[in-house]
């Protein structure tokens, strides 16, 4: 089981039961006895889910989104999301195929340089929208 919290700026959180549950057990006792500990989360509005309803942890989890489909909360992947590490693997992975060149550009290498610096010093749960294509 676990709880997911809907943020006011369309991401989630998600909260995972801690322990086994014991006979007898109410489930969502257990999880407001959690949430006790986490002042941001009291007043946001969740759900408690199967965790088969959840999308695998992985390393698209910062993608996570819900959308509000006739009254019902659906979560999914935002895949036109660009994470942090995903913009710095960009980064590299240009300045990479530059230098990769026989004659490479020292301008553009500087410019790609500089722009996967700027990358590492973003925040670290930056993203932003990939491009429309």
């Amino acid at each position: 089981m676990k709880r997911i919290f809907y943020m006011p700026d369309g991401t989630v959180s998600v909260m995972a039961m801690a322990r086994p549950i014991k006979d007898g057990e109410d489930v969502a006792s257990i999880f407001d006895h959690d949430m006790g500990k986490f002042d941001d989360l009291k007043a946001l509005p969740f759900d408690d889910v199967e965790d088969d309803s959840v999308p695998k942890r992985d390393e698209n989890r910062d993608k996570w989104r819900y959308r509000d489909i006739a009254g019902k909360k659906e979560l999914f992947i935002d895949n036109t999301i660009r994470l942090k590490r995903e913009i710095i693997k960009d980064a590299d992975d240009a300045l990479d195929a530059e230098l990769a060149k026989s004659n490479p550009d020292p301008v553009k290498v500087i410019k790609l340089q500089r722009d996967r610096e700027n990358a590492i010093k973003l925040p670290p749960k930056y993203h932003e929208r990939k491009e429309k294509v």
